[in-house]
This record gives structure tokens, C-alpha cells and sequence, in this order.
């Protein structure tokens, strides 16, 4: 005579207990894509207008100011067929990206106006930059580090991010050593609203929303301090 086992039943999952399953493995996926599988953003949208890329009759026109802005405009206009004429009241093009030589003694030191990066999501830049064969006058920091005078938080060193938003927080808030210092509370609505206002960007609905608010003003209400 043989004794018969039946397999041991499992116990129920409380619904509390997969909620908690459920949150910790979409939390899960969630970093892990945006550390390995690293989503871009879309560069930009095409123009909804109509226009031929060339024109069929000849037309001037005048681009003032010889910074990045206006000097990339002059370029566009030229390779459309454009007679552009270049307004710029400084002795050197590039604005506040220019450098100009100065006498110093005997010696000749180059000037410019500071440090200026240039970030992976600068899509139109990168494209003109790579048209033009100029790519070797940038130089590509790995890392620069934000100090903090009161001592109260460590150096924030950030890198290159490819993510598109809002990966690249994720990805920071990872890196940071003082993501538990930022004051976010999940639990205040006011703290939401932080995180609408940088991830629900419309540029007509936000720019008549705020656009007449400093961020000073802004950040005295309840806004995450540590932020």
C-alpha cells in the first residue's frame, strides 16, 4: 500500500503584496532602461510649411548680430539661394563664443568671453558643426563638476547624457550624491507640480503661465529645498 502526497497548495497573494511586487519590478525596468538602453529624444520636427528648398527668383535679405545664432541663420539662407548681408557691430564674428588677441607686455594672450559647453541635445548645432568639417575645433569633456560654497552638499559631477528627459533625471538623481539632500515628497501635490511644469513643457501654455514669474519667486513656495 502505497501513501499518496498531494503537492503543498501555495498561499494567496495579498493584493497589497503583488502592488508591492508590481511597483518594485516596473521600478526595475524603468532604471534599467534608461541605464542600458539609453532612449534619445527626436532631434527636432520637420517644418509643416511648404517651402521650396531653393529659391526660383533672387532675394536679399540682412541677418543682424554675428553671434551663433546669426551666423547659423546667414549659413541657412546662403545655401538656399539667398544674397545675405552680415550685420555685425564688433570688430570679430561669434559673439559669445568669439576669442580676440590682446597685448599684454610683449606677449599676445587670446581673450574670449568664458567657458562655454555644448550638450548631446544640441541637435542643430551638432549638424551644422559636422556639415561643416569643424568637429575638430570642439573638444569633448568627459565630466565637469559643480562645487557648492556652503559645504552642505557634495560636488555634482555630470557627464555626457544621451537619455531623453525624463531618463536623463533618472539617470542624475543614480549618479547623485546628494539625491537624498533634494527634499522631494512625493506625498505633497506641490511637489508634483514641479515635475509637470519640467516634464509637461508646451512653449505657448508654459511661457504664459510662468513666463512673468522669476524663478526666485517660484521656488519660495513648496518647492523641494534641497532641489
Amino acid at each position: 500500500m502505497s501513501q499518496s502526497t498531494n503537492p503543498p497548495q501555495s498561499q494567496p497573494i495579498s493584493r497589497r503584496t503583488a502592488l508591492k511586487i508590481l511597483g518594485v519590478g516596473t521600478a526595475g525596468g524603468l532604471l534599467g532602461y534608461s541605464r542600458f538602453s539609453k532612449p534619445e529624444p527626436a532631434v527636432f520636427g520637420q517644418d509643416s510649411l511648404d517651402l521650396p528648398r531653393m529659391l526660383n527668383n533672387r532675394k536679399t535679405v540682412a541677418v543682424v548680430g554675428g553671434g551663433l545664432a546669426g551666423l547659423a541663420c546667414a549659413y541657412e539662407l546662403c545655401q538656399r539661394g539667398f544674397a545675405v548681408t552680415l550685420l555685425e557691430k564688433s570688430p570679430q564674428l561669434g559673439g559669445k563664443i568669439a576669442s580676440w588677441p590682446i597685448q599684454v607686455g610683449n606677449e599676445t594672450f587670446m581673450m574670449e568671453h568664458g567657458f562655454h559647453g555644448f550638450f548631446p541635445q544640441y541637435y542643430n548645432l551638432k549638424s551644422v558643426v559636422e556639415e561643416l568639417e569643424i568637429t575638430d575645433n570642439f573638444v569633448s569633456l568627459e565630466s565637469y563638476a559643480v562645487l557648492f560654497r556652503d559645504g552642505k552638499y557634495k560636488p555634482e559631477v555630470f557627464r555626457p547624457n544621451h537619455s531623453a528627459f525624463p531618463w536623463n533625471i533618472v539617470d542624475l538623481a543614480i549618479s547623485s550624491p546628494n539625491r537624498l539632500k533634494w527634499g522631494i515628497n512625493l506625498t505633497k501635490p506641490a511637489h508634483w507640480e514641479v515635475f509637470r511644469e519640467i516634464g509637461g513643457f508646451q512653449t505657448q501654455k508654459t511661457f504664459d503661465r510662468l513666463d512673468n514669474i522669476s524663478v526666485a519667486d517660484w521656488v519660495k513656495g513648496e518647492f523641494p529645498r534641497g532641489l
